[in-house]
């Protein structure tokens, strides 16, 4: 689609979705205070109606990022698959400008406020409910099976660090559709702006991506 002048959504993430053929119909962006843009339809939407369209490539998946291979055969190990992914999500956010998502992670938060990263003293709010047991166990089990994949991995690219590793699980578990068998758990371009249940992405047309893969500015 045509950019509008007006959109809130910052120019070098507009011109990474033309890059990679992400479109949208029959939506507009707003901004929430305090909460980032979120998407809005234009039109009443019925069963079938395509909203957005990301092709394959462009979505951040195990299958589709550097060290692939090395993260596939963590995943072999038996490392969860949301868990591979938030490793696939720090690495690329690692490499920097280098990485073909740079422009789409720059338009991220570093994290989401999760209770995975609370402190203790945060953590102590939600004593009596529960969820302040189940946060402590999770980061016990996530930083198990980092510190595992630091002694498994074979990747051309170091692992980043556990707090990096930590805050990407945050993102790929809030934020993650199910694409397929082949590429598990990814990050889905756009569609992440709306509110939506991650169940297993629709497949349609062309998966090919051709576009061109370098810098993409500093903004985000």
């Amino acid at each position: 689609p045509g950019a509008s002048m007006s959109s809130p959504l910052p120019p070098p993430l507009l011109a990474w979705f033309r890059r990679h053929r992400v479109s949208w119909a029959g939506l507009r962006f707003e901004v929430a205070e305090g909460r980032g843009v979120y998407g809005v339809a234009e039109v009443d939407l019925n069963p079938g109606s395509v909203v957005v369209a990301v092709p394959k490539a462009a979505m951040l998946t195990r299958k589709n990022v550097r060290d692939a291979n090395a993260l596939h055969a963590l995943l072999a190990l038996g490392l969860p698959s949301v868990e591979v992914l938030g490793l696939a999500i720090a690495l690329e956010r690692a490499a920097g400008k280098s990485s073909k998502w740079h422009a789409y992670l720059q338009s991220l938060p570093l994290h989401e406020p999760l209770p995975l990263l609370w402190s203790a003293a945060e953590l102590r709010m939600l004593a009596g409910t529960g969820l302040d047991e189940t946060s402590q166990r999770r980061k016990r089990r996530l930083l198990e099976n980092y510190r595992s994949a630091v002694e498994e991995w074979e990747g051309a690219a170091p692992l980043p660090s556990s707090e990096e590793y930590l805050r990407a699980c945050t993102l790929s578990s809030s934020r993650a559709f199910l694409v397929d068998g082949e590429h598990g758990e990814g990050l889905v371009p756009l569609a992440d702006l709306l509110n939506h249940k991650a169940a297993l992405a629709e497949e349609q047309g062309d998966e090919g991506d051709e576009g061109d893969e370098g810098d993409e500015g500093d903004e985000g």
